[in-house]
C-alpha cells in the first residue's frame, strides 16, 4: 500500500509512467517537456510577483532564507561530492518554491508543487555548467533587491531572463547529447 502511494504520488508528477499489467517506468526527458514546463515556470513565478507588487510586498524572509546559508551555497564542482550538489540544487530550488508560496496564494502554490519535481530533473541537468551557477546565485539575490526596492518590473524582467536563459542552457545541452545519455538523468 505506501509503495502503491509512493508511485501514484511519482506519477502525479510526472516522474513515472504506469502501464496497466505491466508496471511502471520512469518517464524520459524532452525538448517539448522542458519548454512546457519552463513556460508554466515563467507564468507562475511572474504571477506571485504580480502579487507582491499588488499587496505591496518589499520583504520576502522565507525566500531570503533559503538563499542565505553559505553552506548550501557552496557552488559545487564536477569533483565534489553528492552532498554538497545536493545542497545546492536544494537551496535553489528552495528559493522557488518559498518564492510563489511567498504570494499568499495556495493554489498557484499547490499547482507549482505539482511541476516542481518535474523542473527539478531538468535543473539537475544544467546544475553544473561552467559559470552558469554563480551566476544564478547572484541573480537570485539581485531579484530580493529589485523587490526590497520596489522596482517590480525591473525584478519582471529579471526573472523571466533567469528562467529563460537557464531554459536556453538546458535546451542547449539536452540537443548535444543522444537519448541514451540524458535517459540516466531520468530520476
Amino acid at each position: 500500500s505506501p509503495l502503491r502511494e509512493a508511485l501514484r504520488v511519482l506519477e502525479k508528477e510526472h516522474l513515472i509512467t504506469s502501464i496497466p499489467r505491466k508496471g511502471s517506468i520512469v518517464t524520459n526527458v524532452s525538448i517539448e517537456d522542458l519548454e512546457e514546463l519552463y513556460e508554466m515556470r515563467d507564468m507562475i513565478e511572474c504571477y506571485a510577483l504580480d502579487i507582491f507588487e499588488r499587496e505591496r510586498v518589499r520583504e520576502l524572509p522565507q525566500v531570503t532564507a533559503a538563499i542565505a546559508n553559505p553552506r548550501t551555497l557552496v557552488v559545487p564542482t564536477e569533483s565534489d561530492p553528492a552532498e554538497t550538489k545536493i545542497a545546492y540544487i536544494e537551496a535553489m530550488a528552495e528559493f522557488h518554491l518559498k518564492f510563489v508560496e511567498s504570494s499568499g496564494n495556495r493554489r498557484l502554490f499547490e499547482f507549482y508543487q505539482t511541476i516542481h519535481s518535474d523542473i527539478n530533473r531538468y535543473v539537475f541537468l544544467n546544475a553544473f555548467l561552467q559559470g552558469a551557477m554563480e551566476h544564478r546565485v547572484q541573480e537570485h539575490h539581485m531579484i530580493l533587491k529589485l523587490i526590497k526596492e520596489g522596482q517590480y518590473g525591473k525584478a519582471e524582467r529579471l526573472i523571466r531572463s533567469h528562467i529563460r536563459s537557464s531554459f536556453a542552457d538546458l535546451k542547449e545541452r539536452m540537443k548535444g547529447q543522444d537519448r541514451s545519455a540524458l535517459s540516466k538523468y531520468s530520476i
